[in-house]
């Protein structure tokens, strides 16, 4: 196993963390093992490997779960699915294999009808990694910067040293078009669309991928943002218009939420789209930040919605288990690869309309969570000595 990744199951019992221990141990020789297959030989697995995994197959029944790179799967039984490594190929990629063999066998069993709701976080290790879409933002000419005045607010005003965040979208890529709607939704400027084409020029120049329309006071006047979203999504761009994502006064959060939503929707469409298509399911869905749930359709174009969809399932996951226990107010904790996250829940999930990610103003309901620390996901026990081990 790589060190990125690492197998646990629910419950695990000393038996199994020795042998987590071991395989990690292993890692340095499977690479010198993978290096040495010959080409149509061997794909390098080492029997060590494969001893230990048919070990782990002897330890209690239950459910398996796979952290990778900081995502977390859990799957009935998956390392039966799986009993082999072949290191020929990224263990992710495997992982993934080993879910979706899991679901189809899982379809096979309850005869077909197959209804899956999905907790990602796709989205948000896109948006917190900085490693969405080449992004674009058109707005009214002469607002180009609204990303980068933002608010006078800061979060430690005594700091003379603090840094805001960069924007997602550089200098180079935001652009004015000349148009202009007055506070009553009247058009006193119309839009020149005869600019729109060496615009889009200038967009496939600079190897944009997804463009994020937010003109001033459309949520009162959609029609210019409708037929810049037109002209774009017919030449094969990927479009956010900010009165379809966001059509509500606050200028600087309106563009960037809806910024947000152009530069992570084309990862999370992608995503959804070969999960949909190779899960099989008659229904699939995914989860919102909210702790709702939308059609996979609906958050592959509006993605923003689901940027805390992985943490909001955590917090529902708990909610649903501290009421079975008889509990109505709990904090909850979800320590993931990625982020340790908290949520004070008083009678009920807490939901606001006013949150941050990374730094940047989200304006759409999530539930209230707060990111305490980094992740890590290491396991920890106490022998019967009463003696603390951490396996990393």
């Amino acid at each position: 196993m790589d060190g990125a990744g690492f197998l646990a199951v629910k419950e695990p019992d000393r038996h199994f963390l020795d042998l987590k221990a071991q395989l990690a141990g292993h890692e340095e020789q499977l690479q010198v093992e993978a290096e040495r297959a010959q080409p149509g030989g061997d794909p390098g697995v080492h029997p060590a490997v494969v001893d230990e995994l048919e070990a782990v197959h002897e330890l209690q029944e239950s459910a398996v779960e796979l952290r990778i790179d900081g995502r977390t799967y859990l799957v009935g039984h998956a390392l039966e699915l799986y009993s082999l490594v072949d290191h020929r190929r990224p263990l992710a990629a495997q992982v993934e294999k080993a879910v979706l063999d899991g679901l189809s066998d899982k379809r096979e069993a309850i005869g077909g009808a197959l209804s899956i709701v999905h907790g990602s976080t796709v989205a948000t290790n896109a948006l917190l990694e900085r490693k969405g879409a080449v992004t674009a933002l058109i707005t009214t000419d002469g607002f180009q910067d609204v990303l980068e005045i933002g608010r006078q607010n800061r979060p430690d005003i005594y700091d003379l040293f603090s840094h805001r965040p960069l924007p997602l979208v550089p200098p180079a890529l935001r652009f004015g078009v000349t148009e202009r709607v007055n506070s009553l939704g009247h058009p006193i400027v119309p839009l020149d669309s005869t600019a729109l084409s060496e615009l889009m020029h200038q967009l496939r120049v600079s190897g944009v991928e997804s463009v994020a329309v937010s003109l001033l006071y459309s949520f009162l006047h959609p029609d210019h943002e409708a037929r810049i979203g037109e002209y774009l999504r017919q030449a094969g761009f990927s479009v956010s218009l900010s009165s379809e994502v966001l059509p509500e006064f606050r200028e600087y959060e309106r563009t960037s939420t809806t910024v947000i939503n152009a530069y992570v929707s084309p990862i999370l469409d992608r995503y959804l789209a070969r999960l949909e298509q190779d899960s099989g399911a008659v229904d699939f869905r995914v989860m919102q930040s909210n702790g709702g749930s939308i059609s996979a359709g609906e958050a592959r174009r509006e993605a923003v919605r689901c940027v805390l969809s992985g943490p909001a399932g955590g917090v529902v996951g708990a909610r649903y288990v501290a009421e079975a226990a008889g509990f109505s107010n709990l904090l909850t904790f979800d320590m993931g690869g990625t982020s340790t996250d908290v949520s004070l829940c008083v009678g009920g999930v807490q939901v606001t309309t006013e949150s941050e990610i990374g730094g940047l103003p989200l304006r759409i309901p999530v539930i209230d969570i707060h990111t305490v620390g980094s992740g890590g996901g290491s396991i920890a026990f106490v022998d019967i000595h009463h003696r603390n081990h951490v396996c990393q």
